[in-house]
């Protein structure tokens, strides 16, 4: 009977042999795991990464700092961390391959194993694959740019003697433009009467139309600066003021007087257009601090000496010698300009640096770094445009032009109204009066 029995168990087992069985088929995570041990880094390992573009999900390669010294060992990507098993040597390397990570894809052969071939078109490469190289990275040669950091053509690594040069020059222009605005004001009684003048209206337009210039002339001697250079449009718009300034001098009837006064506002607004910007080529934003506090105080100042100055010169001289002394002081500060003011907005020293050595190489294909290829005239478009643009669609300078529109009204209002407030109505006790060109 035992012996039945142990026949009978192995015709069982024979029988279940002999069926066909259903095998499971392996994904590819499990086949790597178990066809070959896994290895896992070093503990002082450190992975870096490499940004490519051949990695869809984090666009970069993790390689260890060790496998380029170590001869023979590839490099391992995110996908072979802690735990998982290092790629085989004999891997071909695939530039894109359609693969598919889904288990079912790599079906089992009849005796149950996994091809080789599909699994290693199915396993995503692990080998080191080339980054795309940026086009940023490669220098062009003809490619023309400051020497380093330390460039000292570069304005801002200028000496600080050359740097404060330039902003006392810069600060003068700025203070002897305003002076110019309110001077005439203690001597517009007697300009009233020598060139005939009766109506209130136009009496205070003689003052008041410099104003309407400095509105004016920054939106055009801005963008010009950003074409030609800082310094060049600086010294031009100051000789106009200086030009037509003097002319004012030498006018003899109310409408001359009024084109001349616009006119010279026109040259005047420049250095308050641009002063800024010098600075800004000069110096570092940390470094500003000082240069733009002695800048801002010329505007400010300006204003008030005028009057005083004014008065002083037209009691005791004529009203035309205001615009001489203004005149004469200009010539002063221009002449400085021509020696002690050099031209600082980098693209034009870059755009002359380019001329210069075309002319020593023969290389006419050298170009300034970040410049266009764009004719003067589409230059000139796109810079007289913008400060258009922007003033009347951006509701924050809108809103500051405004502002700053009603702030110089009260001023120069305030500033007109001081010859009427010095007619002399009482006798003081010295027994004199002031004069109607007097600031009493």
């Amino acid at each position: 009977m035992p012996e039945d029995k142990d026949n009978d168990d192995r015709v069982s087992v024979a029988s279940a042999d002999s069926s066909p069985r259903r095998t499971r088929p392996r994904s590819l995570r499990s086949w790597r795991s178990r066809s070959r041990p896994r290895s896992r880094p070093e503990p002082d390992a450190h992975l870096h990464r490499i940004y490519s573009s051949g990695f869809i999900d984090d666009h970069g390669t993790y390689v260890n700092t060790r496998d380029s010294s170590s001869s023979g060992s590839q490099p391992r990507t995110a996908s072979s961390s802690i735990g998982e098993e290092q790629a085989p040597e004999d891997l071909e390397e695939v530039e894109k391959p359609e693969i598919s990570h889904d288990a079912e894809d790599i079906a089992p052969e009849s005796d149950g194993t996994v091809d080789l071939e599909k699994a290693r078109t199915a396993a995503p490469s692990l080998n080191r694959q080339q980054t795309n190289k940026s086009g940023r990275s490669v220098r062009d040669p003809n490619v023309v740019n400051w020497k380093g950091v330390d460039d000292p053509e570069n304005p801002k690594n200028w000496s600080t003697h050359r740097k404060w040069a330039a902003v006392l020059v810069v600060s003068s222009f700025t203070f002897i433009s305003p002076v110019s605005s309110s001077m005439v004001a203690p001597a517009l009684p007697r300009m009233d009467a020598d060139l005939g003048i009766t109506e209130q209206v136009t009496s205070q337009m003689l003052l008041s139309i410099f104003i309407l210039a400095y509105a004016i002339g920054p939106l055009v001697l801005g963008p010009l600066s950003e074409v030609y250079g800082r310094v060049i449009v600086l010294q031009l718009a100051n000789l106009f003021f200086l030009v037509f300034n003097l002319a004012c001098g030498f006018a003899t009837t109310a409408p001359q007087m009024l084109v001349f006064r616009f006119l010279a506002g026109l040259g005047g607004s420049a250095p308050l257009a641009i002063g800024g910007g010098i600075l800004a080529d000069c110096f570092r934003p940390e470094e500003r601090g000082k240069a733009i506090g002695v800048y801002s105080l010329a505007p400010l100042i300006g204003p008030a000496v005028g009057p005083i100055a004014g008065g002083f010169i037209s009691e005791n001289t004529t009203w035309r010698w205001v615009f001489y002394a203004v005149t004469i002081a200009d010539a002063v500060i221009q002449i400085a300009g021509l020696f002690l003011l050099q031209e600082t907005w980098a693209p034009k020293l870059l755009e002359n640096k380019v001329k210069k050595l075309r002319k020593e190489t023969g290389n006419n294909a050298l170009y300034a770094e970040g410049s266009r290829k764009e004719t003067v005239v589409q230059k000139l478009k796109i810079s007289l445009m913008r400060p258009f643009i922007l003033l009347f669609t951006q509701p924050t300078v809108i809103v500051f032009a405004i502002y700053m529109a009603y702030l110089y009204g009260l001023v120069y209002l305030v500033i007109s109204s001081f010859p009427g407030l010095a007619v002399c109505t009482i006798f003081i006790r010295l027994g004199a009066c002031m004069g109607d060109g007097s600031l009493g």
